[in-house]
């Protein structure tokens, strides 16, 4: 019994120490990636001096290979740069920009330590040869020069030895911002990247301006073949106080700021390397808006302290706490939005958020039909005129599905979250926001225009002209929403239906913003406005979920 006893204690102790190395993980958080991967970024520690550089080990431990006390400096491809005035530039168009070569003079030795680098540097020094430090694959090196060619650098290395190298598709440079001199160069191909680390001295968290925001934590410089992803490496305490500033107003209640500290650390804790081996999640509302610490104040920063190590747990573990700005009236189940079944992501309708009061909350605009149609087209679909919208919505109110059809009679049906983002335009700037909205037609109350050919003859629309039918007892005008023609496919039915009646410009015409699963921000915060507690807001939003430490 002592041993089952013993056992059992220790599996509860290793268990408590498993759960307290996840209370505040580090997350690495891509800031700017694929097309917005940069050829060169600046960084400048505003507490603190200086920057270690070096590399994480697979464990997320931080090793340094070497410092530099300059307050400013800039992280590059190994490619020809030009600098001028504390800005540097790909190409040769600005006028008096001093040129910084990709090719150096790599001397034969290699180090196991910098010390023996730097006293190998120091004697070329003193030859009136200038360098700087690198490490490669795991060894220092001395490499003098910087030669715009190949060949440049070829016709000095005949006279001191040593191999050219440069221009290496995964090495990232770092130079002096102020100055334009090189300080070192860093390349571990494909299995590990430079991290800049700035030297915390006396200050608890050094902050760092990167693109006019300050982040905490540390930087991370991804390069496989093209621009630099840049990432920051950051513990989730710090990363969620750059979070919640920029999910929610700093000014809404403690209560949903807190509520919405809970749900960010447990977003980012389930979806920790859903961007796969480079970084854990963007900066971006693909996964969260994280943008530092500039709209940072007292009471976000109280939020995400007093939620210290709390996370929302359904079955024990922690959820995918999806959110949305605001919802229109209701929230919707996973399952009407994405397809899959999630047993805590629940709709409801939602009696406390006060959509018209809300950024966005209530929206309307409009298409006229070549354009819904040139829309569609752009992605991928095949439509004539479009001429008809019908809308099917859930039990909730939300959109489950749409069909557009085309004047030939063709159906182009979109589902679930597809059926809000189709019609999406980046070139008109018009977007429908959430799953909650109908589509009409201005312009009339009959049905929608459609064509009918005859014979091929030429197109007429049924709405603008007189149509008869000539039967046995005499002719007839045709009259009402719904005219049947026989084709070779059988009888056709054509329908302005539902919302579209009309024949001008279609209307979408809806409430909230976003997704409508899980929590509405804006409902958190009316919610907290009537005395609700984090809890009981994150238990309205979720169902049949826990919070750790929930008394």
């Amino acid at each position: 019994m002592k041993k089952i006893l013993s056992f059992l204690a220790f599996i509860f102790i290793l268990t408590t120490i498993c759960l307290a190395t996840d209370v505040n993980p580090v997350l690495r958080v891509g800031l700017y990636y694929e097309e917005d991967a940069m050829p060169t970024a600046n960084l400048q520690v505003t507490n603190g001096e200086g920057y270690r550089l070096g590399f994480y080990d697979s464990t997320l431990t931080f090793i340094q290979c070497f410092y530099t006390s300059a307050g400013k400096i800039t992280m590059t491809n190994d490619q020809n740069l030009w600098h001028k005035d504390g800005k540097f530039y790909t190409n040769d168009s600005t006028q008096g920009a001093k040129v910084l070569g990709a090719y150096h003079i790599e001397c034969t030795s290699q180090f196991n330590d910098l010390t023996s680098a730097e006293n190998a540097l120091a004697g070329f020094a003193n030859q009136g040869y200038k360098g700087f430090i690198a490490y490669i694959n795991g060894t220092y090196r001395v490499r003098l020069g910087a030669f715009t060619t190949e060949n440049d650098a070829e016709s000095v290395r005949v006279q001191i030895g040593g191999t050219v190298v440069g221009a290496s598709k995964t090495a990232v440079s770092v130079y002096n911002t102020e100055t334009g001199e090189i300080i070192f160069e860093y390349d571990g191909g494909t299995n590990s990247y430079l991290a800049v680390n700035p030297t915390k001295g006396e200050v608890a968290m050094p902050i760092t301006w990167f693109k006019a925001m300050k982040f905490p934590g540390a930087f991370e410089y991804v390069r496989n073949g093209g621009n630099i992803t840049v990432v920051n490496v950051v513990p989730m305490q710090d990363y969620l106080k750059g979070v919640l500033p920029w999910e929610m107003y700093p000014s809404d209640p403690l209560e949903a700021l807190k509520a919405q500290a809970l749900c960010a650390r447990t977003y980012a804790y389930y979806n920790m390397g859903k961007h796969g081996s480079e970084f854990d999640i963007c900066a971006g509302t693909h996964c969260q808006a994280y943008r530092g610490m500039e709209r940072a104040n007292a009471t976000t920063n109280r939020a995400v302290d007093e939620t210290e190590g709390q996370y929302i747990l359904y079955n024990g573990r922690p959820i995918n706490a999806v959110f949305h700005s605001c919802d229109g009236g209701a929230t919707e189940d996973a399952k009407n939005v994405w397809g899959s079944e999630i047993p805590y992501l629940k709709g409801k309708i939602d009696p406390y958020e006060k959509t018209e009061n809300a950024y966005n909350g209530v929206w309307s605009y409009e298409y006229t039909p070549k354009q819904l149609t040139d829309i569609l087209n752009s992605k991928g679909y095949d439509a004539a005129l479009i001429c008809d919208a019908k809308v099917e919505h859930t039990a909730l109110g939300n959109v489950l599905r749409v069909t557009y059809t085309d004047i030939n009679g063709r159906d182009w049906v979109f589902n679930r979250e597809r059926a809000r983002t189709i019609i999406n335009s980046s070139s008109l700037d018009k977007h429908t926001r959430s799953q909650r909205y109908t589509i009409t037609r201005n312009g009339g109350t009959n049905a929608s225009s459609l064509v009918m050919r005859v014979n091929n003859a030429s197109d007429f629309d049924l709405l603008n002209i007189e149509a008869w039918a000539v039967g046995k007892f005499g002719s007839s005008q045709l009259q009402g929403n719904n005219i049947s023609v026989i084709t070779s496919d059988g009888i056709k039915t054509f329908s302005g239906g539902g919302q579209s009646s009309g024949n001008g410009n279609f209307v979408i015409s809806g409430r909230g913003w976003g997704h409508n699963v899980g929590l509405s921000q804006e409902g958190a915060a009316d919610m907290a406005d009537l005395g609700f507690t984090a809890q009981e807001i994150i238990h309205f939003y979720y169902t049949d979920v826990t919070i750790t430490n929930e008394e």
